[in-house]
């Protein structure tokens, strides 16, 4: 597992997959700006397919062991490359309720797998607000 922020505007992380199935085990992303933000949108981009059949869940939580699917629930990824960007999180979660993704000042953006990730590279793209 591991995980490269590669720039902002909107926040962009370069994931490439692991074997860990833990909560947060392909990334636990600590929130940049150390102030409470608002998610308004998501998207990961798949580049390379996972050897695994995984699916993969994204959300935000208070520690970087936390599962969480409050911006993506479980999507397979394992056919994914090529994929024209999958809408992760536009508001509110895919198929969720209507309460905006709040990104606690100590919070993470954890992505977790189902099963081996490995071989799956992507790119995950976060557009937030700063509350202050």
């Amino acid at each position: 597992m591991s995980y490269t922020v590669v720039g902002y505007d909107p926040f962009k992380v370069a994931i490439t997959g692991g074997t860990a199935t833990a909560a947060g085990g392909q990334a636990a992303i600590p929130n940049p700006e150390g102030v409470d933000l608002i998610i308004a949108d998501a998207w990961i981009v798949p580049t390379a397919n996972s050897t695994g059949a995984t699916n993969l869940t994204i959300g935000t939580a208070s520690a970087g062991t936390v599962a969480a699917s409050s911006m993506l629930g479980a999507t397979a990824m394992a056919a994914a490359s090529g994929s024209v960007l999958h809408l992760v999180y536009h508001g509110t979660a895919v198929g969720a309720s209507a309460t905006p993704a709040k990104w606690g000042s100590a919070d993470y953006i954890n992505v977790s797998a189902s099963a081996t990730a490995a071989g799956l590279t992507a790119l995950l793209f976060v557009k937030y607000y700063r509350i202050e």
